[in-house]
Formats: C-alpha cells, structure tokens, sequence
C-alpha cells in the first residue's frame, strides 16, 4: 500500500504509520490524531446519486433504482430524503383544487375500465 499524502479528515500533510488492522497498513495523522486504512471515499459519486434522484422523479421505484445501481431501495430513498431537505420549498397558491380521478369519469363519460387511475390530480390555478 502507498503511503498517503494527505490526511482524509484535515488534509495535514504529516502522516506516520500506526500498526496493521486485517493486514493492512493503519495511518495516523499527527495533527487530528485520526486513525485510518481507508484511502478511497466512501459511497457513490454525486453524479451518481443525482442521476439516480433524476430516475426516482420521473417515477421510477426506490427498489428498481437501487437495482440499477447496485445498492438497496432504502440507500436511494436516504440519497432523495437528503436531496429533498437541501431544496428549497416554494409557497403553494391560494387557490388549488384537488380532483380524484375518478370524479373525472363523470366530466368524460366514459367507461371506468379505460379511466381513472384513483390517484389525485392537483390543478393549480395562476400563471406558470
């Protein structure tokens, strides 16, 4: 293993050996006193989490996204809640009417078999 330049928590440059942990080499920073073998980042990449957020919002389940990216369906669901508590809310309008589908059976007349899927359709009135 190569010694590493910096440390990964403080990025000190003074580093020394500190024993062996499953026979790899353990480092030691002499700044932070942070012990460590470790010297890839942990997780994914952000480009990845991103892209994985992207396909959750465009409806794509927790557990089929994490499929795609090898981790768990509670990993992709951490990645959004995280995501979600960074963006910012915007206000709702005053004026917004919630409509089940199937009330809109009765504007159609058409059979219920082809319509209506039981979730609600939120319209919102004002300029977009």
């Amino acid at each position: 293993m190569e010694r590493p330049e910096n440390c990964p928590r403080c990025e000190h440059s003074k580093i020394i050996r500190n024993g062996f942990v499953n026979e790899v080499q353990r480092w030691q920073c002499k700044a932070c006193r942070f012990s460590f073998t470790r010297l890839t980042p942990r997780g994914k990449p952000k480009a990845l989490k991103l892209f994985a957020i992207l396909l959750y919002g465009m409806g794509l389940s927790f557990n089929a996204t994490g499929k795609l990216f090898a981790v768990s369906g509670e990993a992709v669901s951490n990645c959004v809640n995280d995501f979600e508590a960074l963006v910012p809310t915007a206000p709702l309008p005053a004026k917004a009417h919630v409509i089940e589908m199937d009330e809109m059976w009765h504007f159609c007349e058409k059979n219920r078999k082809n319509s209506g899927s039981g979730k609600p359709l939120i319209v919102i009135q004002g300029d977009f």
